[in-house]
């Protein structure tokens, strides 16, 4: 299985790796995280029995926790593997890999889903 771990830089050096919590990381995989320049939210990639293929989930930080993740809707999400978000640096654009025209190519959609 893939988890997300978080390994801080401190003192011009990575701190030991630890895993994110349980609602990020479940037994299912984990991979292909953005993390938000603020730490505000976490996109990242799962595949498990109820996905089947790699999708596109959002959680937020709340205080000092990650929100249970929301996966995205079915406009950025398809039945083909969709990976690899990353949002422009305007914030105005999420880009993301997806293989729904048979090939893994580049999409792109408004962050608007970021409000919701």
């Amino acid at each position: 299985n893939q988890d997300i771990y978080l390994s801080r830089y401190v003192n011009h050096a990575y701190e030991t790796p630890i895993t994110l919590p349980a609602n990020i990381n479940t037994e299912h995989k984990e991979f292909c995280p953005y993390i938000d320049v603020n730490e505000e939210y976490i996109l990242f990639s799962r595949i498990s029995p109820a996905t089947k293929k790699a999708d596109l989930f959002i959680s937020k930080r709340q205080a000092h926790e990650w929100t249970n993740p929301r996966r995205l809707s079915d406009n950025i999400n398809s039945e083909a593997h969709d990976l690899c978000p990353v949002i422009s640096p305007c914030g105005k654009y999420l880009f993301f890999l997806s293989t729904r025209s048979g090939i893994s190519k580049i999409y792109w959609v408004k962050t608007s889903f970021l409000n919701e």
